[in-house]
């Protein structure tokens, strides 16, 4: 173990930059010690990432377990809002009836009214409050769907 360890240190003692009166020839050898170590270095490295990724380390997570982690997590969010869509469709069902009531009665009240005014400037007032209580009648129902209007008697 002992030596080993010297050994390990002579050649870090490589690594170290020769001096300004070096000669070429020592120049070039520790310019390849420096190189040599850097290359084990970075494979050493790439050897550990690989194996702590195939053992499944922590830190090392794959894509599709993030996936589904977030997939999971998501799952009730998107119930909820699948419930919430349909309790809005529900109430925006039911909105629509009783809008759709409320504009049939006005029609039915303006109606009643237009058939017993008595003057001609009445009517046409009336008159022209139905046709804007059909518009709006025909925009919350649907195109070309009128109120009925009820007869005079």
């Amino acid at each position: 173990m002992i030596r080993v360890l010297r050994e390990f240190l002579t050649y870090l003692r490589c690594l170290i930059p020769p001096g300004p009166k070096a000669t070429a020839k020592q120049i070039f050898a520790w310019r390849w010690g420096v190189a040599s170590t850097a290359v084990a270095g970075l494979l050493g490295v790439f050897v550990i990432f690989g194996a702590a990724q195939r053992i499944g380390v922590s830190g090392f997570a794959r894509a599709d377990d993030i996936d589904y982690k977030i997939e999971q997590a998501l799952e009730p969010v998107e119930l909820r809002l699948l419930a919430i869509e349909e309790n809005q469709e529900l109430q925006g069902i039911g909105i629509k009836r009783l809008v759709k009531s409320d504009i049939a009665k006005d029609i039915h009240a303006d109606k009643i009214a237009w058939c017993k005014a008595e003057t001609s400037q009445e009517k046409q007032r009336l008159r022209e409050n139905l046709d804007d209580l059909q518009i709006e009648y025909e925009a919350t129902v649907g195109k070309d769907k009128r109120a009925t209007e009820p007869d005079c008697a």
